[in-house]
């Protein structure tokens, strides 16, 4: 992306990941899907009318696991965010969580210091519970 622009990434379960493959072969690819906790993002196949813009709009894509998603969502919920996530909104903490721990994403997507970061939360608590602590 251009410098100054937008970048934006998606974020799936290591066990529903179609978009990564997809991306590399330039059209939709199904995958198997797992067990995970993120039930909203429980997919293995692109919706073939949302491909085109998928396609063309994402500068990224990156998995997570069931346990950095209920974490992230985790931390939303602490008092000082008092965010209503579930492990499916939780994703996108440990999306972001998975691009800064990696210099070259980063790099690729011109994270930095000054970077303003907005995370869409997909599903609640109400429709996606935690798992009970451990």
């Amino acid at each position: 992306h251009a410098a100054g622009s937008a970048a934006v990434v998606g974020v799936e379960p290591t066990t529903a990941a179609c978009l990564p493959p997809s991306l590399a072969a330039g059209q939709p690819v199904s995958v198997e899907t797992g067990e995970t906790s993120m039930a909203g993002l429980n997919c293995g196949t692109l919706s073939t009318l949302a491909w085109p813009l998928i396609q063309g709009g994402l500068d990224g894509a990156v998995t997570v696991t069931d346990e950095s998603a209920v974490n992230a969502a985790r931390a939303l919920h602490a008092e000082d965010h008092a965010v209503d996530a579930g492990p499916c909104g939780g994703a996108s903490l440990a999306g972001l969580r998975a691009i800064a721990s990696c210099p070259e994403r980063r790099e690729h997507l011109r994270l930095g210091p000054e970077s303003t970061i907005v995370l869409l939360i997909t599903e609640g608590t109400g429709s996606n519970p935690l798992p009970p602590q451990a």
